[in-house]
């Protein structure tokens, strides 16, 4: 169904309209209702046009992971720019060749972006301090066809590419978002994620679009887990999105103090999810307490494409990473399965972005148009299982291959973190005088013991020979992005300084 509002600054400021005096943001420091914030936004959105800054142009966000992250990118709306977040922890390098890439006027900065980004020598404007005549402010100039936001990602050259998302893309994941998820207005959110993460947008606009209570989780317990999920529980938070291997911790500590009171729904993407990890949730999903979803989306379809609500059966029988069927208005397609039901996923719909900036032949390599749709190729490999439903298997290009079988790293991860003292792990492959080794990187839980010998022993019991791993490294944590998601790059360094 079509969205009533033709860009986000609008839907903010409609709801602000209708709840003017419920809480919106809520941070360490702070609590801002929704009128309170649409009026500093207003603010900020002044400063940025006195700055110079005008419709449809760029606009770097850099802050600590607080409410002026969010009040920052609200403002960049109401100013009808285009919110560009970089991590303030950057390298410099990264950051100045993100600023030659979108050709950003101004960074819209608090004290930690000020700090990281005043090298870069764009105008700085402190979303903090900003003050400025409103009736510079704000011109409605945003359509639905303006970018939403562009988010930098990984290039495979080494050289980040930005992804383009437009306001009709969001609007379209927010407006449809009432067919499956059950939050309401009386709901406490969770930003957990950084903003440079598209799961960021979810967390932010889905509670805002229905006047709703957001908690911006600091920085520290982004890392500091265990003070996360004590400080969730003490904001009464209702809606959760995690990472996998978050969750991982999150299970270990929900098995000790069980599942936070208020806690209604759990979102999981990111990564390939086991169900036998959730298995400290089993009697709340059972009674119905929690619901638990396993999400999938790149960042080319905005945010989430497919969702699957898993029940206690699942979690029962240990099934493994089922991504459901396609939200309201996406297609899928399996790409040339092989006999097995395995294939490239593709993706259509309304959320799929405007394309890459500025690199027209990545755009027309991985987005494809046929006569009906335009199709996104994810490079993601999946199963079709039957009846629409789909199986995530990992990255094209993912399995290894070992003595001639095909090996799927997430398997071996599966049968390591399955052993008692093990918290987390993962697998690389290194290069030896003797070929291509396994080698995998685990981390034991604060009291575990378990040695060398017994994780081997274990592995001995649940894996095949050829997919044992060939040399075990213990390691305090893993490496990981500011998404939370693993670094590869960053452990495969890890593994082979350690060989």
């Amino acid at each position: 169904m079509p969205n009533a509002f033709s860009n986000l600054w609008e839907l903010f400021r409609g709801v602000a309209g209708r709840v003017p005096h419920a809480t919106a943001l809520v941070d360490e420091d702070r609590t801002l209702t929704y009128d309170q914030t649409l009026r500093r936004c207003v603010e900020v959105a002044a400063a940025l046009r006195t700055a110079g800054i005008v419709a449809g142009q760029a606009v770097l966000v850099s802050t600590d992971h607080t409410i002026q992250g969010v009040l920052a990118l609200l403002s960049t709306y109401a100013a009808g720019a285009v919110p560009v977040p970089v991590d303030p922890d950057a390298p410099a390098p990264r950051l100045r060749r993100t600023l030659e890439l979108c050709g950003a006027g101004v960074a819209l900065v608090d004290e930690t972006g000020q700090a990281a980004l005043q090298q870069l020598g764009v105008p700085l404007v402190r979303v903090d301090t900003a003050t400025a005549p409103t009736e510079a402010a704000v011109a409605a100039s945003s359509t639905a066809a303006s970018p939403a936001y562009i988010l930098f990602t990984s290039g495979s050259t080494g050289d980040p590419k930005g992804v383009v998302v437009t306001q009709a893309n969001l609007l379209s994941l927010i407006d449809r978002a009432g067919e499956w998820d059950t939050s309401t207005g009386e709901d406490v959110w969770a930003c957990f994620h950084a903003f440079t993460f598209d799961v960021s947008m979810w967390e932010i606009w889905r509670p805002l679009s229905l006047g709703a209570q957001l908690y911006v989780v600091p920085r520290a317990a982004q890392t500091d887990l265990r003070l996360a999920y004590a400080l969730l529980a003490e904001r009464g938070v209702t809606s959760l999105c995690q990472t996998p291997t978050a969750c991982r911790v999150f299970a270990e500590h929900v098995a000790g103090t069980g599942v936070p009171d208020r806690l209604a729904r759990l979102l999981l993407a990111g990564e390939r999810l086991d169900f036998a990890a959730l298995k400290p949730f089993l009697t709340a999903v059972a009674d119905g307490r929690l619901e638990i979803w396993n999400v999938y989306g790149p960042t080319e379809a905005t945010v989430y494409a497919t969702a699957y609500r898993i029940t206690s059966d699942d979690i029962e029988r240990e099934r493994r990473s089922l991504i459901g069927r396609p939200l309201p208005g996406v297609s899928t397609r399996v790409h040339e399965p092989a006999a097995d039901g395995v294939g490239e996923l593709w993706l259509a719909g309304p959320g799929i972005a405007a394309g890459y900036l500025g690199d027209a032949p990545l755009t027309e390599d991985r987005f494809l148009a046929d006569e009906q749709q335009r199709w996104y190729r994810t490079g993601d490999m999946v199963r079709d299982v039957g009846g629409g439903m789909i199986e995530f298997l990992g990255r094209n290009g993912g399995y290894l291959k070992v003595r001639g079988f095909r090996v799927e790293p997430g398997e071996i991860v599966a049968a390591v973190t399955a052993c008692s003292g093990i918290t987390d792990a993962a697998v690389a492959v290194v290069d030896t005088p003797y070929g291509q080794a396994i080698v995998c990187a685990v981390v034991r839980s604060p009291a575990g013991i378990v040695s060398e010998l017994e994780l081997r022993r274990h592995l001995g019991q649940t894996l095949p020979s050829y997919m044992r791993p060939g040399r075990i490294v213990f390691v305090d944590r893993l490496p990981r992005l500011s998404s939370g998601k693993l670094d590869p790059h960053a452990l495969r360094r890890l593994v082979e300084e350690r060989m």
